[in-house]
């Protein structure tokens, strides 16, 4: 699908960017994905972080999913790496497989490892290699797919998205086989942005040390988490962090040009919560601007919530 520019966006790659719906997708969660489209109507598609809805066989929370979009959903592309709420559970509570209504309702290119193409696939598109994976299987496989298609890629930006953190805001939710099999390679080929879902808050920052491998002291890559639904967890403060929100239903506006990349992040009601510039520099490191803006603190329960006195 072509998107159809307006001159603002003519020299841009535009795309929304939402951390997890996942639940009351009607009634709060549309709220974000109607904000995003406001502030960017033509972006070229919305990059949704996984865990669209809360259980994967409820037809119901689909249905919810969609109506809450509308004519979003009808007239921009997603592109979405499946969560760990899109796999059916047994009566252990342990994954057993993707829903059936994924396939069902996404087409996505047919490039990934075989028996995981509708789950990862990468997109090539105006000098960006988007590349989306599931991070709750099949870990060994992807990883020996991620460093082929990261090492034959003819784009200047390269920006990658899968559900669970590299590492977790709150702290103990990481996946250990990302951790362990992805984050080398995203270190080793200087991935720009990686947009991450799961841990229902926001954190984003640059030098994620794990001392698992050789790359990651000269990484600039930036990694994000971020959630447009209304659960939200706590986070716990980590060196790593540069920006942080709880309790705060957050869209993205990430618009890539020939030499930078620009990256907003909005509350619901509109107002700017983050904003950098990544700024791609010959045969050097990239380098990460912050924009200003009007609120310095980082947003908590404790100064989000009103007082119970005043309830």
């Amino acid at each position: 699908m072509q998107p159809h520019y307006h001159p603002k966006w003519q020299e841009l790659l535009t795309f929304l960017y939402l951390g997890d719906a996942q639940n009351d997708l009607h009634s709060h969660w549309s709220r974000a994905i109607r904000a995003a489209y406001r502030e960017a109507p033509h972006a070229a598609w919305v990059l949704h972080a996984g865990d669209l809805i809360n259980h994967s066989q409820n037809d119901y929370e689909w249905g919810e999913w969609f109506q809450a979009g509308g004519f979003i959903h009808r007239s921009m592309p997603v592109i979405v790496p499946p969560g760990n709420h899109e796999y059916i559970k047994n009566t252990e509570k342990r994954k057993v497989g993707i829903s059936p209504f994924w396939g069902a309702q996404f087409n996505f290119p047919d490039n990934g490892p075989e028996g995981l193409e509708d789950r990862c696939f990468y997109v090539d598109y105006q000098g960006a290699r988007i590349i989306s994976m599931d991070s709750n299987a099949d870990f060994e496989r992807q990883a020996e797919w991620l460093g082929g298609v990261l090492e034959d890629n003819p784009n200047r930006w390269t920006i990658v998205t899968f559900h669970h953190p590299v590492i977790s805001p709150s702290g103990d939710r990481q996946c250990d086989k990302v951790q362990q099999l992805w984050k080398p390679l995203l270190d080793q080929h200087q991935v720009d942005l990686v947009l991450q879902g799961h841990d229902h808050s926001y954190a984003r920052g640059q030098g994620l040390i794990t001392g698992t491998n050789p790359f990651e002291e000269a990484s600039k890559t930036v990694y994000a988490v971020s959630v447009s639904g209304p659960k939200m967890y706590s986070i716990t403060e980590q060196a790593w962090m540069e920006r942080a929100a709880e309790n705060t239903q957050l869209y993205q506006v990430v618009e890539v040009g020939q030499d930078e990349i620009h990256y907003k992040a909005f509350m619901v009601d509109g107002s700017l919560y983050d904003a950098f510039v990544i700024c791609k520099r010959v045969g050097k490191q990239n380098k990460v601007k912050e924009l200003k803006i009007s609120r310095k603190n980082n947003r908590r329960f404790e100064n989000t919530l009103s007082d119970p006195d005043d309830r």
